[in-house]
């Protein structure tokens, strides 16, 4: 699994990226859900904030569960070519919106036990940074309400459309409320390994 933080700006074509915006944040029927928390369950977090996801796959649940999951798979396997990542299969793929509501940082989590690699792809150009930190969940275990002031800063992410972050899954790590516009993005979890060369 990879340690450090990668960030790939173009990771995949501009009309490619002109697709994935036009439909995640186009007029398309697509099917959004609202969340309590964006980032937790509600139940035990200190903060809530609200917002939308649109479930593509989970694996514990039979896989695909989205018409555009076979749409953005490429964009995931092109992400982890590049960085030299053998792709085997998605855990959990999901589409998240959040609104310019501005309340600054929501809460740091972890998606899953298991060892995996974060792919988060930015569909649109916003505030709202992704902030990663130092700490892991083998360090501190995961448990809900955990506060930014009981964790290191290691990088922050600003959205740009085409740009992609991948991290080692292990890794704290919260998005950040948009003030400006909507913040779109994809975030897939999955599993593979690294090819030393």
């Amino acid at each position: 699994m990879i340690n450090d933080v990668i960030v790939i700006d173009d990771v995949i074509s501009k009309a490619y990226q002109k697709k994935l915006h036009d439909i995640f944040l186009g007029e398309m029927e697509i099917n959004w859900y609202l969340l309590n928390d964006i980032s937790l369950p509600s139940k035990g977090v200190k903060k809530a904030t609200p917002g939308l996801v649109h479930p593509m796959y989970e694996d514990s649940r039979g896989g695909i569960s989205s018409p555009y999951y076979n749409l953005v798979l490429p964009m995931i396997l092109e992400a982890c070519e590049k960085i030299n990542f053998t792709y085997f299969n998605t855990f959990r793929g999901r589409s998240f919106l959040q609104f310019p509501i501005g309340l600054g940082p929501n809460n740091p989590h972890t998606d899953m036990d298991q060892d995996h690699l974060v792919v988060l792809y930015y569909i649109n150009d916003t505030d709202g940074d992704t902030i990663i930190f130092e700490e892991t969940d083998k360090e501190l275990p995961r448990v809900p309400g955990l506060s930014i002031q009981d964790l290191t800063e290691k990088t922050r992410v600003t959205p740009k459309q085409g740009r992609v972050v991948l991290f080692n899954g292990h890794h704290y790590h919260c998005s950040s409320n948009p003030t400006s516009d909507k913040r779109c993005i994809l975030n897939f979890d999955v599993y593979g390994v690294i090819n030393d060369t």
